[in-house]
């Protein structure tokens, strides 16, 4: 009776505990909306791709491999929900952003507003905006009434930002540029500032790319690797065929979405 080689048996078990991991948070994070369905069910059928292939490797050399990839994507688990973190308190300020324009829209000469306003954009990282709005709203706020406001801008100032803060921003609905101090383009009237954080220029989806990416190389290794198995004349055919379709899903992935500034 043959032996059987207990360690790629070993591999191919235990290499299902990070994957069914992996695929409890896709299905997670397509419940919750924070991917897209197609890019999570792109996930889920490569990690069953890759517990299979660690189970029977068209290849004896890539058991481990695929062991190693599934177990490096567990250990990026905790990186990418810093990133989700990140984003979600970014939202927050978003919201914010979008409750100050909506106030300033009803009471557009409510200077508190428009303070309120520059508070949001600097927390958006719109730095340079955000001191020129503020400071044009401290000459009608008393200091004894405001003082918490006038301290934030004194602390804004100490931070220094850089010059390049300070630039113009064009207006993604005009293209006229739009300076610091204005929350309006001066043109056509477009709230620039709030369409510079929503999905028009800063559209992210960092989930859905990292899912993408991990996608393509795992599907890439696995089936270059089962494409090497192939006979001479289909194997190049097939290779060029699964890198050229690894290529086109980060391609999508990663494509511009919305104008950019």
């Amino acid at each position: 009776m043959r032996s059987v080689d207990p360690i790629p048996v070993l591999l191919g078990c235990t290499v299902w505990i990070p994957l069914l991991l992996w695929i409890s948070a896709l299905v997670h994070w397509m419940i919750g909306g924070e991917i897209e369905v197609p890019s999570g069910i792109l996930g889920i059928f490569v990690g069953i791709v890759l517990g299979f292939v660690s189970l029977h490797p068209p290849v004896p050399a890539l058991a481990p491999l695929a062991y190693v990839s599934v177990w490096i994507t567990l250990a990026l688990f905790p990186v990418v929900r810093m990133g989700l973190n990140r984003r979600e308190l970014r939202s927050v300020d978003v919201h914010a952003l979008e409750r100050a324009y909506e106030a300033l829209g009803q009471r557009p000469r409510e200077t508190f507003l428009r303070f309120r306003l520059a508070m949001a954009a600097w927390n958006l990282g719109m730095t340079g905006h955000a001191i020129r709005i503020a400071e044009d709203c401290l000459p009608s706020m008393d200091p004894k009434v405001f003082s918490e406001e006038h301290m934030i801008v004194r602390r804004w100032h100490r931070e220094q930002p850089p010059a390049e803060m300070f630039v113009d921003y064009p207006c993604l609905d005009c293209g006229n540029p739009c300076p610091p101090g204005k929350t309006h383009c001066p043109t056509c009237g477009a709230p620039f500032l709030l369409e510079r954080v929503q999905g028009k220029a800063f559209r992210g989806g960092t989930l859905r790319k990292f899912v993408a990416a991990w996608a393509a190389g795992a599907g890439a290794i696995a089936g270059v690797s089962w494409a090497s198995t192939l006979p001479p004349s289909a194997a190049l055919g097939a290779i060029v065929a699964i890198l050229g379709a690894a290529f086109l899903v980060v391609f999508l992935a990663f494509r511009p979405q919305g104008r950019t500034v």
